[in-house]
């Protein structure tokens, strides 16, 4: 595996530890309220869909190992693009749910 790759690969698996480790001591109700919380989700968000969006450019074939990658892309595009129609709902979901698979994804990429 190429070293930019690996490196964009243990980016996006950073960005989505680090908004799970702070959603599990929250709750959505913060979320909703806190604005700077708020505002670093979707940060560590936006970087998990651009690393994995430049991750894709370097292997097309990465869409195999990650069958969610296009919703991932477009979800940051929506986050940075859209930023004022989020639905809350989605990225709890998306935290709690989603991440610690794509986590279990990127760590068997890692490996390789």
């Amino acid at each position: 595996m190429q070293r930019s790759l690996k490196k964009l690969l243990w980016d996006a698996d950073r960005a989505a530890g680090l908004a799970i480790t702070a959603a599990s001591s929250h709750s959505l109700d913060d979320y909703l309220n806190d604005e700077f919380f708020r505002g670093g989700i979707h940060h560590q968000l936006q970087i998990v869909g651009e690393a994995l969006r430049k991750a894709s450019e370097l292997d097309t074939t990465l869409a195999v190992s990650i069958p969610d990658l296009p919703r991932i892309i477009s979800f940051r595009h929506r986050i940075v693009h859209a930023y004022d129609d989020i639905n809350a709902a989605l990225v709890w979901s998306i935290i709690e749910d989603h991440l610690p698979r794509l986590r279990r994804q990127l760590a068997s990429l890692l490996a390789e």
